[in-house]
Formats: structure tokens, sequence, C-alpha cells
């Protein structure tokens, strides 16, 4: 009997952080993960946080999911960019928990981006994938311009920051991430070697 071949699917995630630098909490930096094409189109969202759109995101399909850090550390939360430095933790996760076959990712930020940045995470992940994009979308006045993954963390990232510490510690879908000196320290070295290079 023929074993059945695995459908190779592209994952899409969507980044965003709670801008949060002020209490033992930190920054909630939140990854959206989905396999559907739509959750890539850039769409218009207002800038108020629709929960309705959230709740029915994750009830459409199952195989939707999230994953989140939380940078306490004082330096790395006040700098840009602490998304790029936590992006590839988050992922990393979400595919140990995934059992399918993954052909290629496209990645979704809300904010600037230098294009080191984005060939930071394109060298972390291409070794592995066939094609590793990477976009960025900034909001202007009071609309969100961007794929939906990015509007899901938006709105998670802020819920999350509203609940308790120990919530957030405790909670399942949370993400241990190394020293923020360590981080620093991989991310630095690596902006230095671009510098010399170019």
């Amino acid at each position: 009997m023929d074993k059945k071949v695995l459908e190779e699917k592209t994952l899409i995630v969507g980044f965003d952080d709670s801008n949060h630098a002020g209490d033992r909490k930190g920054d909630i930096l939140v990854a959206s993960f989905s396999f559907n094409h739509e959750d890539s189109l850039i769409q218009k969202f207002k800038n108020r946080k629709d929960r309705t759109i959230v709740s029915e995101w994750f009830d459409e399909d199952k195989s939707r999911d999230y994953r989140f850090a939380t940078l306490s550390d004082r330096i790395l939360r006040n700098m840009q960019p602490n998304l790029q430095l936590v992006a590839p933790y988050l992922i990393e996760d979400f595919l140990k928990s995934y059992r399918g076959k993954i052909k290629g990712i496209k990645t979704y930020f809300d904010g600037i981006m230098n294009s080191w940045h984005k060939k930071f995470l394109r060298e972390h992940f291409l070794e592995k994938f066939e094609f590793f994009s990477v976009d960025n979308f900034i909001k202007k006045g009071n609309l969100h311009n961007c794929p939906k993954t990015i509007y899901i963390s938006h709105v998670l990232a802020h819920d999350l920051y509203e609940e308790s510490f120990q919530e957030i510690i405790n909670h399942e879908k949370r993400v241990e991430i190394p020293d923020g000196n360590e981080i620093l320290r991989i991310f630095t070295n690596y902006k230095n070697e671009c510098t010399r290079v170019s």
C-alpha cells in the first residue's frame, strides 16, 4: 500500500508586539501562524482591537496557532528591532510542534526593518526551506494595512499584556528565550559582519 504523500505547505507568520517597556512583564512579542494563503493578503484594519476578528480567525481553522515571548531585558526591550531578535525562537518553537511538511515560510513584521535585519532572518532559515521571505508594514494614521497575521498578533500582544504576571509566565504558548545579552551578542556580531562585508 502506497504511503500518502503529505502536501508541502507554505507557512505564513505575522509578528507584532505590545510596545510596552514598563513593568516587569516587559514587552510581549507575538507570532501568529497560518497555512491559509488568504492570511498573507494585504487588508485594511482599523486601529481598534477587534477581538471578534481574532476569535473567528482561530475558529475557522484549527491549524492556526500563535506563540509569544516576554522581552524583559531593559536594553533589548527598548531597542529596535526587538521583533527580529526574537522571531527565530518563536518560529522554531512552532516548527517543533508541527508534523507536516513545510515548503517555505513567508514572514510579515509590523514596523521598520533594515535590509540586514531581513538578511539575518533569511540566512537563519534558508538552509532548511526552499524559500524564506521577509516583509514589513508600517501603520499609517489609524489604519493597519497589512496581512491578517500581523493584525492577529497586534491584538493578541495587547490582550496578553493585560494578563497577570503569573498568567503570562505560566502560559502554554509562551516561549522561553535566551538571556538578553546572548541574543544581543548574536545579533551584534552579525551586524558587524555585514558592515565589514559591505
